[in-house]
């Protein structure tokens, strides 16, 4: 609709799914093999599945948004290197809590895009099959990272103090990654 702010808002968020999504996946099947309640297992393929497919998809979004001149790339490589280092800084337990934040953010977009559909009114009719059907998957599965933490984990203080820090991060981060777009 002719608005740069959300192009570049949402073209920012998409460039740090591909590897987010498997950042995730990485989390929850950390502790796969220890669950043993039968729909939790359940939900954690699907959610594997569901995840996995975003950052499919988003891999190729950016690609196209590429060929329109936003170097994506450059997110993309910031986003991998620090996710990187977390692996090799955070225990299972943080990179878990910091999954479940940040999914946290990404049902909290979902439901901005489901109960509200004027946001992406004006967006180009290619592109919001993407934007609702992932805002649809991460509504479906926004619980599951979290449910595995307190079946697996459930400290408190180390999910709520990463999602203290991960809130910090999450925004400027965001703004961050607009400004690289932006540029």
């Amino acid at each position: 609709d002719n608005d740069q702010f959300k192009t570049m808002l949402l073209s920012a968020l998409s460039c740090t799914f591909p590897e987010g999504e498997r950042f995730f996946v990485r989390s929850v099947r950390h502790y796969q093999g220890n669950i043993v309640d039968a729909k939790l297992k359940e939900e954690v393929k699907g959610f594997i599945g569901q995840e996995a497919h975003h950052g499919n998809e988003h891999e190729q979004f950016n690609a196209f948004l590429r060929t329109k001149g936003i170097p994506t790339q450059i997110v993309e490589a910031y986003v991998l290197n620090g996710l990187k280092f977390m692996a090799k800084a955070l225990s299972p337990q943080r990179q878990l809590a910091k999954t479940c934040a940040l999914e946290h953010f990404t049902a909290m977009l979902a439901e901005l895009i489901l109960e509200n559909p004027e946001f992406i009114e004006g967006m180009d009719p290619r592109l919001e099959p993407l934007w609702t059907w992932h805002a649809v998957e991460e509504s479906e599965h926004k619980s599951v990272a979290f449910d595995v933490y307190q079946n697996q984990v459930d400290d408190y203080w180390v999910r709520t103090s990463e999602m203290a820090f991960t809130t910090v991060e999450f925004i400027g981060f965001t703004i961050y990654h607009y400004i690289q777009l932006r540029r």
